[in-house]
């Protein structure tokens, strides 16, 4: 069953409106916001493509990994880090951002 608090997650991280991601997955809004309120399983091929859309794995997405494809490898510090950098609130992005600039010069 696909996580759909991932769904949402990965959705809101990029910007991205429901009717946005449905048009580039050709699908109608009601069938991708069913996806997200758990009501309706994408089938193997719509997962596929969900997946690949938000660039993580598969098992990703239904729950199996918590470390999205962009994050294999990593040792698991960093991937928690990079993890809490996507989910953080804009104003945390903000400062995290003003952080970096200042110390990198």
């Amino acid at each position: 069953m696909i996580n759909c608090e991932r769904l949402i997650c990965l959705r809101r991280s990029r910007g991205l409106t429901q009717l946005t991601v449905s048009k580039d997955l050709y699908i109608s809004r009601s069938t991708y916001s069913s996806y997200e309120r758990g009501i309706r399983q994408p089938s193997s091929d719509m997962l596929t493509r969900l997946a690949s859309f938000y660039g993580v794995s598969t098992d990703y997405l239904l729950g199996r990994s918590d470390t999205p494809l962009l994050f294999s490898g990593l040792p698991p510090r960093d991937v928690s880090l990079l993890n809490g950098l996507i989910s953080a609130s804009d104003d945390e992005k903000q400062v995290i951002h003003f952080i970096l600039r200042r110390s990198l010069g």
